[in-house]
């Protein structure tokens, strides 16, 4: 993280800044007393910019590497008049590859699913288009999401931030072109996971995430069958904490989510939707063919339970806490 220029965003953003955007999300707004703090950062922008040639294709290197400035220098200004809606939440740096901002839980699923799409359209597309990338080459970029109560010393998010930056780029976590989102509770308790983005399927996963979120709000099912399904499964996870058998397991998830289901959601004939978006969920997290994590599906369950009750509860008076 601080050869790709991390640091020297959080060197250039000092706190009194970062106070500031924080202020601007909170101060006077009915919105909920947790925040999310988003930081991206371009994945492999070493090799992209020296014209490495997995990546660069042509002659003129001099004009490729002007292009990647002058796309990503636009970005970045597209980012701050996107943020001008105070709603969605502030920037405290936005340099095209990199990305460090705040953001109201109630916009965080349209306000990164925005970043993430027109980061592809306004920068990677335009350099495929002006035929400096190789066949299949995207520009991808790798987030770190960290929702917090406001009280939470912001030294601790901030740190919490580049960690998962980090784990969305790490081999073991996303290995790029990945989120990864963590919930740091008032009360100490935590969940975080990670996918990939998927840009080409529709963001499948972050939107599979949302559409839980709202399954929860609208009342369609109870939150029994998060329980059950780490209950149920934990016998079947090996000492890596894998489960290899996605047949099984699909089986009993559909008789957990059933279980799981209100009158209302019975009634609106959510019940296959319901679980087709958990299956989507578990395969998403498959490190190899036939083997899933059943941490990370749980935790990013439990972080769409979380958002359900969180994300537009109005919050009292705010006062900064710093530490």
């Amino acid at each position: 993280m601080q050869k790709n220029g991390y640091e020297d965003v959080l060197e250039r953003t000092d706190i009194n800044s970062l106070l500031t955007c924080w202020k601007e999300v909170f101060e006077g707004k009915p919105i909920s007393s947790y925040y999310a703090l988003v930081a991206f950062d371009g994945d492999q922008m070493g090799k992209i910019l020296s014209g490495d040639t997995n990546f660069f294709k042509g002659n003129d290197l001099q004009n490729y590497q002007g292009e990647v400035s002058r796309l990503l220098t636009a970005f970045a200004n597209n980012v701050k008049g996107f943020f001008k809606n105070k709603d969605k939440g502030a920037v405290a740096y936005s340099g095209g590859d990199d990305f460090l901002g705040f953001v109201n839980l109630a916009e965080l699923f349209e306000v990164m699913r925005w970043l993430r799409t027109e980061f592809h359209k306004q920068v990677s597309m335009e350099l495929s288009k002006a035929g400096y990338f190789k066949d299949n080459i995207d520009f991808t970029f790798s987030t770190g999401i960290v929702i917090a109560h406001y009280k939470t010393p912001l030294s601790i998010v901030l740190d919490k931030a580049r960690e998962m930056e980090k784990l969305a780029k790490s081999p073991k976590g996303g290995d790029r072109d990945a989120f990864a989102i963590s919930v740091l509770k008032k009360s100490g308790e935590s969940h975080e996971t990670f996918f990939r983005w998927e840009l080409a399927k529709g963001l499948k996963f972050w939107t599979a995430i949302e559409r839980l979120v709202g399954y929860f709000e609208e009342g369609y099912c109870s939150d029994t069958f998060v329980r059950n399904l780490a209950t149920e499964f934990s016998s079947l996870q090996d000492g890596a904490g894998n489960i290899t058998d996605s047949g099984m397991v699909k089986l009993e998830l559909s008789r957990l989510v059933k279980r799981s289901m209100t009158e209302k959601g019975k009634q609106a004939g959510k019940t296959a939707e319901i679980q087709t978006t958990v299956e989507t969920l578990m395969i998403s997290n498959k490190r190899k063919e036939g083997n899933f994590k059943l941490e990370l599906l749980t935790e990013a369950i439990g972080i769409a339970l979380f958002l359900k009750i969180n994300r537009k509860k109005q919050q009292p008076e705010i006062k900064a806490k710093i530490a």
